[in-house]
């Protein structure tokens, strides 16, 4: 009974999150945010068909020589895709790129959901075991790391409060994740008990971290990513405008010479190369320019941690201020009036909550 109420208990907490997040995914249709709405479904349908097992619903088919036991393999197969999404969403708040633990997690996922049908002999379940514990261990890695990224970007002090209630919800998945862990293991009659806080555990996490990103969905971008300064200038390096992210740290970096350097590099590997190069992210030490090129302007963000959710968010935000100020560069006017600049800066918060006065 008691397995039973946790499982319910998670149900009514994904349930909840999804109806919530609707609306943030209709907004912000960022593939981390995507990813992570996937992981809630899947995981919801993991939860329902475990609580189907744990209510007596046995349903079995002959496949490849032996009999299936439908609900177990539903339920572990909505748990790997769900591993594999909320790994991936988190692993696109911290990167912009794919890298060895998100490609390692995406193959180990897809040889355990084929294992998962040919166990049919003793060294097969011992293949697809290891790879389910080197999963878990990678899928362990991505959020420690996230959470370490999380944990030491504290930098908006109005925030604070929420990213901590973000942070406690991973901290519950990983301790209730090594009680049930350690109580099977070293008491195995603690298995109907303790043995099911993980599920309690694991939806706790995904129900906290979802209720920060559906009051604030891009808060990690500021908190992690480390943004510095975002420059919008024309495709000769003029500068449109300028406006810095708030934070703890302050820049000295000049529009006008940054944005005419950048174009300099842009027009330097056309002539090399002899075709126009689109400039995608330029590295200096711990510091990265990340291009955002549209067709009359171009976005130059100064940030210390590129990440996905960050690339995409920006280059809505180029694209958007392009169709706005579209009529006022092609009059070749590029100084805007208070009131354009105004207006240009609602628009921005409309996406990005987070900048300081543009200039």
């Amino acid at each position: 009974m008691f397995s039973v109420l946790i499982r319910f208990v998670v149900i009514a907490e994904f349930i909840a999150l999804i109806y919530l997040m609707i609306s943030i995914i209709g907004k912000y249709r960022y593939v981390p945010l995507i990813l992570y709405f996937s992981s809630l479904i899947l995981m919801l349908l993991a939860v329902l068909f475990d609580t189907f097992g744990y209510l007596g619903v046995n349903i079995e088919v002959s496949i490849v020589g032996r009999n299936l036991d439908v609900i177990d393999y539903f339920f572990t197969e909505f748990v790997i895709l769900a591993v594999i999404t909320w790994g991936l969403s988190l692993h696109f708040v911290d990167y912009d790129k794919f890298t060895w633990p998100s490609l390692a997690l995406v193959m180990i996922g897809s040889g355990v959901t084929v294992g998962e049908i040919l166990e049919t002999s003793k060294f097969a379940n011992i293949v697809n075991l290891i790879l389910e514990v080197a999963g878990l261990f990678l899928f362990a890695y991505i959020v420690i790391n996230h959470y370490i990224k999380s944990r030491w970007g504290l930098r908006l002090k109005a925030m604070r409060t929420f990213l901590m209630f973000y942070i406690i919800g991973f901290l519950i998945l990983i301790v209730m994740g090594l009680i049930s862990l350690v109580s099977v293991a070293l008491y195995p009659e603690t298995e109907a008990t303790l043995g099911h806080l993980w599920v309690l555990g694991l939806g706790t996490s995904l129900f906290m971290s979802g209720l920060l990103l559906v009051k604030y969905p891009t808060i990690l971008l500021i908190n992690i990513s480390r943004p510095k300064r975002f420059i919008l200038a024309t495709m000769d390096g003029t500068p449109i405008i300028s406006f810095g992210f708030i934070s703890t740290e302050k820049s000295d970096l000049d529009p006008e010479v940054i944005g005419s350097a950048l174009s300099g590099v842009s027009s330097l590997l056309k002539t090399i190369v002899g075709v126009e190069v689109p400039l995608k992210t330029i590295s200096f030490g711990e510091y990265h320019i990340m291009v955002f090129m549209s067709r009359k302007l171009v976005g130059y963000l100064f940030v210390e941690n590129p990440s996905r959710i960050l690339r995409e968010s920006m280059s809505r935000i180029t694209e958007e201020l392009e169709e706005m100020l579209s009529s006022i560069v092609e009059e070749g006017l590029v100084v805007l009036t208070p009131k354009v600049l105004s207006k240009v800066r609602n628009k921005i918060m409309e996406i990005f909550p987070y900048v300081e006065q543009a200039t």
